[in-house]
């Protein structure tokens, strides 16, 4: 009778040594979700496509353009420079058109590639009647990509505008819009005017300053 009792103890044991083992595996299985599938990408519109296209030829060419608060010192992002626009690769020379609203009241600068290389740039003309500022790249160890130049004489209002920058430090941002107008008069903060400008809606933020303007056809 003992040894029939220690048997069916012993059985009891192990069942509940089990349960106790598998509880949280049990518990889990029970209560968890069922598995979900992942929904396919739609195929890319053919305005999209364009967009990325645009993002994947102008990006390469844009520079952000910092001042360099102590020349002396190694270029070091966020300790030694501060952002005041973008800029374009004009040619492989290494000049960078910007603004002449970036660049003003001071002329130690440093322009930042695509590929996050900081290059120490000089100023070496500008033209306040325009906003507009040339620097040169001292040296760098990439291959440049100078911007591709397109005509403004045949643009219609209500076509795809896009702006590729470093709003407030964030590299390769794009915005869109549409050219809401154009043969727009611009003041500049120096009092004077600019004519033929193009008018869009495509967001700008502190840090586009300089940066390229893309336009494409609506798809």
């Amino acid at each position: 009778m003992a040894r029939k009792f220690l048997g069916i103890l012993t059985v009891w044991l192990l069942v509940v040594a089990t349960f106790y083992v598998a509880e949280p595996y049990l518990i889990a299985l029970w209560f968890s979700a069922p598995a979900r599938m992942v929904t396919p990408h739609a195929d890319l519109t053919e305005s999209e496509q364009t967009s990325i296209k645009i993002f994947e030829t102008v990006a390469p060419c844009v520079v952000a353009v910092f001042v360099r608060k102590n020349p002396q010192e190694v270029l070091m992002r966020d300790q030694n420079e501060v952002q005041t626009g973008s800029g374009i690769i004009w040619d492989a020379a290494g000049h960078i058109i910007t603004n002449y609203h970036v660049i003003k009241g001071t002329d130690q600068f440093a322009a930042h590639l695509a590929s996050g290389e900081p290059v120490v740039v000089r100023v070496i003309g500008t033209v306040p009647n325009y906003d507009l500022a040339v620097l040169q790249l001292e040296r760098t160890r990439v291959e440049l990509h100078p911007i591709v130049i397109g005509r403004s004489s045949n643009l219609q209002v209500g076509q795809r505008a896009y702006a590729i920058g470093d709003p407030y430090g964030l590299e390769q941002t794009m915005r869109a819009g549409i050219v809401s107008a154009l043969r727009r008069t611009i003041p500049t903060a120096d009092g004077h005017e600019i004519a033929g400008g193009i008018q869009t809606d495509a967001s700008l933020n502190p840090g586009n300053s300089g940066g390229p303007r893309s336009i494409a056809s609506a798809a």
